[in-house]
């Protein structure tokens, strides 16, 4: 029904351009029409999951098979992709390996236009680096992934670079390796058993350390590593508050060190709801530390 109206306004003003959404229900491409020339399909993909490509998982099977159904009717396509974590915006969204094939996959199916709505607020994991290699993409999907995040790494966080690339590649293996899903609405809690287990977060920290130590004498590289070890930092602070048994000592030093950052860095916001990172902090103290100690006692 929705082509259907659009085709009568497009014939009746065949110099304008109409854009509607295949999204959530209209998603799939209609069976007896096809969308005239100055008829835009905005197709959006916002069910799939993001721990693989959009070809290897039954969320994305589902919406290529849409696509492909799109371009088989029309060559005016419009992608909206997302590469975000709307619920927890300062979470680790290790999404890094799918974005090239899922590029590629756009193009080949008659993609002329594409959005990638990313981490695009401040202290979002990687935002910087995720919008960087996207956009070289959106210019070349041929391009060499790994050569364009090393040139980036290295121009923007200098002597931490390695620390940083290493810290990329074990979470991204260890998201794979745990089986679990990566999609846009996750907390770190889903994933205290996986790529967030214990014995990785340490590693992760570990990483942090040496990356903070190489560029300690040049402060603003040193910032920008410390920006971008806001995700672990908030992950470990959500995770503890799932943990029987936390320790308070090393629980409020860490919270008191986020709230520092966050504050430094002028983080607006935890997700799409605009809560605040400092009221976050205010909230777990009386909410879960508090509470801790009274039972504790």
């Amino acid at each position: 029904s929705i082509i259907t109206f659009l085709n009568k306004l497009a014939a009746r003003f065949p110099d304008k351009e109409f854009s509607t959404l295949a999204y959530l229900y209209t998603m799939n491409p209609p069976k007896h029409v096809k969308p005239l020339p100055n008829v835009n399909i905005m197709l959006c993909d916002i069910d799939c999951d993001r721990e693989v490509t959009l070809t290897e998982n039954a969320s994305g099977k589902e919406f290529v098979k849409a696509m492909e159904g799109w371009s088989a009717i029309t060559n005016n396509i419009f992608v909206w992709d997302y590469g975000i974590n709307f619920d927890n915006y300062l979470a680790p969204f290790p999404n890094f390996h799918i974005l090239q094939d899922n590029i590629r996959l756009f193009k080949k199916n008659h993609a002329t236009m594409h959005f990638s709505q990313i981490a695009g607020s401040r202290g979002g994991d990687f935002a910087e680096l995720r919008a960087y290699l996207v956009s070289k993409l959106m210019w070349n999907p041929e391009a060499n992934v790994d050569s364009l995040m090393q040139h980036f790494l290295h121009g923007y966080y200098g002597e931490a670079a390695p620390y940083l690339y290493q810290y990329i590649k074990v979470m991204e293996g260890a998201l794979i390796g745990s089986g679990q899903r990566l999609w846009i609405y996750d907390s770190p809690v889903s994933h205290k058993y996986g790529m967030l287990k214990p014995q990785l977060m340490r590693r992760y920290n570990q990483l942090f350390d040496d990356a903070e130590k190489a560029v300690a004498e040049d402060n603003k590289f040193l910032k920008r590593v410390q920006r971008a070890r806001l995700p672990i930092q908030y992950s470990e602070l959500e995770i503890a508050r799932t943990d029987i048994g936390t320790d308070m000592n090393e629980i409020s030093p860490k919270l008191a060190l986020f709230e520092k950052r966050v504050k430094e860095f002028n983080v607006p916001t935890l997700n799409e709801r605009s809560n605040s990172p400092v009221d976050y902090c205010k909230l777990y103290r009386e909410r879960y530390i508090c509470l801790l100690y009274t039972s504790d006692a």
